[in-house]
């Protein structure tokens, strides 16, 4: 169910910026390999060259498709886009001066061109993959992370951590989604399952639900101890914290009742 989730967002997911990433990293791949191909080299040299080549191609290419696959503005789509292109083409633009500087020097220099395409790939890949964690922190910050202007005031003594947590898991309401549907299970379940059970209960799309869990939701929640996420077979486990902040809600009760017998100011 992963691979055709992840395929039918794609292609339904893919926009200018996107397609335009994507294309940047087949071109480059595709000149690269070619260059390589035209230039024999002894076996071993040859493997590695095309590694050299492939593995920053794929990887601007894959770069794409998170792009595709991500709830981003256009202005942040199109703001990553910009940073891959500028990236590739400032790295080139040096190299090519470079090289040119060697030679009217009276210099020697070996391959350049495959020299000028390596480049543009690093900074290509260098840039994209930049501006790809800037926007993923900024990304993770919006959906996961509660302001603390939006708690409540509990008054001069502070609420423990579980507590904390607790008031920040009722405001997202698809993380205790998550935390609920496991709660409820007899043994840990498979992301499918979960996937296909939140998509029930919040009556949307199971490509959008997937993509959030696996992207955002059970990052977060294993960040803070409350999921144990198996990602390689794709089982979410309950930790044990999870009783501990759900216990934590008669401590919020008791606040809450404080401050409804507080006189108004």
């Amino acid at each position: 169910m992963r691979l055709t989730l992840t395929l039918k967002h794609a292609i339904t997911q893919y926009d200018a910026p996107s397609w335009l990433v994507t294309a940047i990293g087949v071109l480059l791949g595709a000149t690269g390999i070619g260059y390589v191909f035209a230039h024999p080299e002894p076996v071993p040299v040859w493997m590695f060259e095309v590694a050299l080549v492939s593995i920053p191609a794929a990887s601007i290419v894959y770069g794409g498709y998170w792009v595709a696959t991500q709830q981003l503005s256009r202005s942040d789509s199109w703001r990553i886009a910009t940073w891959c292109l500028v990236g590739g083409g400032v790295a080139g633009a040096l190299l090519i001066g470079y090289i040119i500087a060697e030679r009217v020097g009276g210099g020697t220099f070996i391959e350049p061109g495959e020299l000028v395409i390596l480049g543009v790939l690093g900074g290509t890949v260098v840039s994209l993959y930049t501006a790809i964690l800037n926007e993923r922190h900024h990304s993770a910050t919006a959906i996961g992370t509660v302001d603390e202007r939006q708690i409540i005031d509990m008054g001069n003594e502070p609420l423990s951590q579980d507590a904390q947590l607790l008031a920040e898991l009722v405001v997202d309401t698809r993380s205790w989604t998550v935390l609920r549907l496991l709660s409820m299970a007899e043994e840990p379940l498979g992301l499918e399952t979960l996937v296909e059970r939140i998509a029930a209960v919040e009556n949307t799309d199971q490509t959008e639900v997937y993509v959030d869990l696996a992207h955002v939701r059970l990052p977060k929640l294993e960040t803070e101890g409350l999921v144990r996420y198996e990602s390689d077979i794709e089982v979410v486990h309950l930790s044990d914290r999870f009783t501990r902040v759900a216990n934590a809600n008669e401590e919020l009760a008791r606040k809450g009742r404080q401050l409804s017998t507080e006189p108004q100011q």
